[in-house]
């Protein structure tokens, strides 16, 4: 249609001159103290609820490879089966990556800010 009425205009350029002043304005209309506020309450739950799904993660290695230690097999690391050893390790890392990241990041929310 819009070839028809106005052959030479570009439709491509117009729909992206026209979509970026329309997110432009919709970005200053959001943009206020309490979406702000609200939106960093979210964020600060959504890393929390991270924290806990590691956790499980953590703990199904963990289960996962104390049920397959007694399975009989041929790939053994220092003398145990190797798949449950690499869950051991996998999880330990997991769960040590964990705490650095939690003392890090709570004691950079603790400093003052100036």
């Amino acid at each position: 249609v819009a070839h028809v009425l106005a052959p030479r205009l570009d439709v491509n350029a117009a729909i992206r001159e026209e979509s970026i002043s329309l997110m432009r304005q919709r970005m200053l209309r959001s943009v206020s103290p309490t979406r702000v506020l609200s939106t960093m309450l979210e964020a600060e739950q959504f890393a929390e609820a991270n924290r806990v799904a590691l956790g499980l993660v953590m703990a199904a290695l963990i289960v996962a490879a104390a049920l397959i230690m007694q399975v009989p097999t041929t790939f053994r690391l220092l003398g145990y089966p190797g798949l449950a050893m690499i869950l051991f390790v996998a999880a330990g890392s997991a769960g040590a990556m964990l705490a650095i990241q939690i003392v890090n990041h709570d004691r950079t929310s603790r400093r003052p800010r100036l």
